[in-house]
């Protein structure tokens, strides 16, 4: 199968057969140049040690330790170039007990996850000893070799197993996913790093409805997901973290303060994901005054969120056409978008917390009439509010 390769592709290949050795592209990249798709990422093989491919790339630095993976610049593209190597015994089911380099493309392939990940080309030839190709065209996610014992050498397989479902909207064979399911319990022996950049991976992918399978089976009990409706509506959530992360956490029983504990969510995202239910709890509203009274203590994206709470509870179906409409005509509803500020009343000579009650009332105003939001207007009306707050 001849297979059309960029320029600094080629010249990798090129480049490490120079050296006396064989280059192979491999992973995502490969997978994509087979669905006709454009790479993003470009990961390569090679029948050398690290050591020389760091002298014969320019710029080129070790990122994987003394075995691992060589990071080579290509004008704007990063590549990635792993010595082929076969791994024995996964006593911490997490990192190969031994790692033994080979010049035998075939031996790595055999310590991959997924047969759709192992495949090599070499420029020419298409290396593909488990049936990856046949696979990757009928949509299936399959385990080489033995699928309970790839889940027991490293858990992550199983996160992976769910992130390509969402990703390439792939569905497991059904020996996979059962063996997945068996081992769900060992995705408690992961850091939570680990597992919350995968599960974020789910999350912002086209299919995040795939974790409510993940949740079912107990995958995620240690964070405090304790059930998963059907997450039909999920994938009309918008795709940032900050909606994906409330919409997952609300609609699986879980508490956004337990599980930013686990995950080691900042302070900020904390904050922000409180602010969320916050809002949620306050219902939806029915007209834009509701609306712009319900946001204006509110810093957060509200079309963002709208279409949010939409998607979990259909309630608030018409919100996002009322903050439209808002949005359109620009209507005021923070104190930030009032004509005057607080320095405009301090000279005045209003000061202190009558200051900030006489803003307070001046937004309610234009909240209601926003066509008032006018720097004489509001000073007027701030004279009056003076001799009554």
């Amino acid at each position: 199968m001849l297979l059309q390769l960029p320029r600094h592709a080629v010249t990798i290949l090129q480049t490490i057969a120079a050296a006396g050795g064989q280059g192979y592209v491999v992973g995502g990249a490969l997978r994509d140049l087979l669905r006709g798709k454009t790479p993003q990422d470009w990961d390569f093989a090679a029948t050398l040690p690290a050591a020389t491919l760091l002298g014969i790339f320019s710029g080129a630095k070790l990122i994987g330790g003394i075995c691992g993976t060589v990071q080579v610049p290509f004008g704007t593209t990063t590549c990635e170039i792993t010595p082929c190597r076969a791994e024995r015994g996964y006593t911490d089911h997490r990192h190969p007990d031994e790692v033994v380099l080979v010049s035998d493309i075939l031996q790595d392939l055999a310590r991959r996850d997924f047969t759709i990940n192992a495949m090599a080309f070499n420029g020419e030839a298409l290396f593909d000893p488990f049936g990856g190709q046949q696979d990757l065209e009928a949509g299936i996610l399959r385990c080489v070799g033995n699928p309970a014992m790839r889940f027991q050498e490293d858990p992550l397989r199983i996160l992976r197993l769910f992130r390509f479902m969402a990703t390439l909207g792939f569905a497991p064979a059904a020996e996979t996913f059962a063996a997945a399911v068996n081992a769900m319990q060992s995705l408690a022996t992961l850091s939570p790093e680990r597992v919350r950049a995968e599960v974020e991976q789910i999350l912002l992918s086209p299919m995040p409805q795939v974790l409510g399978t993940l949740v079912t089976n107990g995958g995620l009990r240690g964070y405090g997901f304790k059930f998963a409706p059907q997450l039909k509506t999920f994938k009309e959530v918008p795709p940032t973290l900050l909606c994906r992360w409330w919409a997952f956490i609300t609609q699986c029983g879980a508490k956004v303060e337990q599980v930013g504990s686990r995950f080691g969510f900042s302070a900020r995202f904390l904050k922000d994901l409180n602010e969320c239910t916050r809002l949620y709890h306050l219902g939806p509203a029915a007209s834009k005054v509701e609306l712009k009274m319900k946001l204006r203590n509110t810093l957060l994206d509200y079309a963002e969120l709208s279409a949010t709470f939409a998607a979990v509870n259909p309630v608030f179906i018409g919100e996002p056409v009322l903050y439209a409409a808002v949005r359109a005509k620009r209507e005021p509803y923070r104190l930030a978008q009032l004509a005057i500020d607080g320095d405009m009343l301090r000279h005045e000579g209003i000061r202190g917390e009558k200051c900030g009650r006489i803003l307070e009332e001046l937004l309610k105003t234009v909240i209601k009439d926003p066509a008032l939001n006018q720097g004489p207007v509001l000073m007027g009306l701030a004279e009056g509010l003076k001799q009554l707050l």
